[in-house]
């Protein structure tokens, strides 16, 4: 079908960002593929081409070599009323503040 128009509903973002959340404590690069479409952009890093992955099995196999094989300990806590929604996109801005995790 054609592409959604219009503001993302505040409830699917914040459905979305406690999948990711979860996805990312439990380190399940199954559950965080989940989350993206099959030609999403995920950008680890801004300005850094190697740290942008495009299409979900590179976002899969990013997770599996860095978040699962590299990260522990994850804290994930969203920050709620950060929350940006666009009035005329369905694009949302949001942030969160993770800690604790160890990378080996």
């Amino acid at each position: 079908g054609p592409p959604p128009t219009g503001p993302v509903a505040r409830e699917i973002v914040l459905k979305a960002v406690a999948g990711y959340g979860a996805a990312w404590t439990s380190r399940d690069p199954e559950a965080a593929a989940a989350l993206f479409t099959e030609n999403a952009v995920y950008v680890e890093r801004a300005f850094d081409r190697r740290a942008t992955f495009v299409g979900v099995d590179k976002i899969r196999d990013y997770w599996r070599r860095q978040i699962q094989q590299h990260q522990s300990n994850i804290k994930f806590r969203h920050v709620e009323h950060a929350l940006v929604r666009d009035a005329d996109r369905p694009v949302a801005v949001v942030t969160w503040l993770p800690g604790g995790w160890k990378v080996r």
